[in-house]
């Protein structure tokens, strides 16, 4: 699972994601998936999104020997 500072702001709206994996202590490589084509790597990352738009946030667990995309994505709104 993973958490989201805030899922609705305005253009160049910073959102903070932090991942909770299970068990707590798993060695995992973490990309995330903006929803718009771009991605970032970490546990925690800071993201801003710069247009408009509604965005579906999504999580990729690797461990080393395969990728599980998480099944729940966090809806994400940015407003004109």
């Amino acid at each position: 699972t993973f958490t989201v500072s805030d899922t609705l702001g305005y253009p160049d709206w910073g959102v903070e994601v932090n991942a909770l994996p299970e068990p707590p202590d798993a060695d995992y490589d973490y990309t995330w998936d903006f929803g718009q084509g771009d991605f970032g790597t970490g546990k925690d990352t800071l993201f801003t999104y710069k247009n408009p738009g509604v965005y579906l946030l999504g999580l990729i667990l690797d461990d080393g020997n395969c990728q599980y995309a998480l099944p729940d994505k966090q809806r994400v709104e940015v407003l004109p």
